[in-house]
């Protein structure tokens, strides 16, 4: 005999089950929705009824990832679809739909087509959502997305958690625009709070910093590095440099639009010093490689100087040193040496300085790189 009772929460998560077969409770508000209760003490809703002459149960979703209020809303649509004649093994369809699917969807419709990035984004999905692939995306709620990224933040820093958060949200709104669910479950928690970061290689850290670079083992890592601060290269752009890319002769590295973060043809000036490093890199390249920097990996050139970075801070004693750091060196010591914010701008290339971009020619050239001599002279007290 089927035993009935208002299905709330409460209620729900009071039940047990002592016998070897499932046991049911059904709703007295809506006809046709119940909860199930296996031996295991899984509970999970349904709606049973009958669907074009037929008998039929639906799952809605597991109890507690769905509440009876969310669940008891879900059968009433599934009634109503139902007395229409419509099919609703899509609906169900929908319940099966994981995380890891969504993932794909999110890579197919709008990473790869829009974001020069998204294999970072393949990074940090298997990095911080590997466990969660399998979950069914209307399981997961706004108390799920919270506890994740504060563990990702408690672990990894705000950094990595604010990235996490805003990679899902995105994915949840194409989930809606596809009719995967009907909220974001990201919506209405909190973003991890990052703090600006303005620190870069100072006048009394400079030659400890240079000094511990040279003391590297592979000259790929020293080069590499080098290159960072002498251009103020992002690290994506040294690693995907290509020997096509450069001119040696004029001394200029011209990077894609298709590579660079601004979605423009970015040229940056090669002061003598990076001239030296590439002019010597390039008399011993292997012919019909086209990578400055190549590596046996699967991308075939370097993908990020880890180790030799903390081998750089160890040998250094500037324990507090990230890559892009480098970057923001160049910047710097342009400003700290009276060079024109606008100048410092168009050597690294700002993307949020529209107007700097669009004034950007190459006659500009020999004035910039006038001005990253002038920093990194100051750098080796020239």
């Amino acid at each position: 005999m089927a035993k009935r009772q208002k299905l709330t929460n409460r209620f729900i998560a009071d039940l047990s089950n002592d016998s070897k077969k499932a046991i049911h409770f059904y709703d007295t508000e809506v006809r046709g929705f119940c909860v199930t209760v296996t031996p295991n003490q899984t509970k999970s809703f349904y709606y049973v009824g009958r669907i074009n002459g037929r008998s039929r149960r639906v799952m809605l979703g597991p109890f507690p990832e769905m509440t009876a209020t969310e669940a008891r809303q879900c059968c009433r649509e599934t009634i109503v679809e139902a007395a229409k004649g419509q099919d609703i093994s899509s609906r169900k369809a929908s319940h099966r739909r994981t995380l890891g699917e969504l993932f794909n969807l999110y890579l197919t419709v709008h990473a790869k087509p829009n974001k020069r990035t998204w294999k970072s984004d393949v990074r940090d999905f298997e990095r911080f959502c590997n466990s969660w692939k399998a979950r069914p995306v209307v399981e997961i709620r706004r108390g799920h997305i919270s506890d994740l990224v504060a563990t990702i933040a408690a672990e990894n820093g705000p950094g990595p958690a604010h990235k996490c958060r805003a990679l899902l949200s995105k994915m949840f709104n194409i989930a809606i625009k596809h009719e995967w669910v009907e909220f974001n479950p990201v919506t209405g928690t909190d973003r991890p709070q990052i703090e600006s970061r303005d620190r870069y290689l100072r006048p009394e850290e400079i030659e400890r910093f240079f000094e511990a670079v040279e003391q590297l083992q592979r000259e790929t890592s020293r080069d590499f590095i080098k290159l960072a601060v002498f251009t103020g290269a992002r690290r994506s752009n040294l690693c995907e440099m290509r020997w096509e890319e450069l001119d040696l002769n004029r001394g200029v590295w011209t990077i894609p639009k298709e590579k660079f973060k601004g979605k423009r043809v970015h040229t940056v000036p090669l002061i003598p010093q990076a001239l030296e490093i590439l002019r010597k890199r390039k008399a011993d390249a292997v012919s019909g490689v086209p990578w400055v920097f190549p590596t046996g990996s699967k991308a075939g050139h370097m993908m990020d100087p880890k180790a030799a970075m903390q081998r750089v801070k160890e040998l250094s004693g500037i324990k507090d040193l990230r890559f892009h750091d480098l970057r923001r060196t160049m910047g710097a010591w342009q400003n700290n040496n009276g060079v024109p914010t606008r100048m410092i701008q168009s050597t690294l290339g700002h993307a949020d300085i529209a107007t700097t971009a669009a004034a950007y020619s190459p006659s500009e050239v020999e004035p910039i790189r006038a001005a990253m001599i002038k920093a990194v002279n100051a750098m080796q007290k020239k």
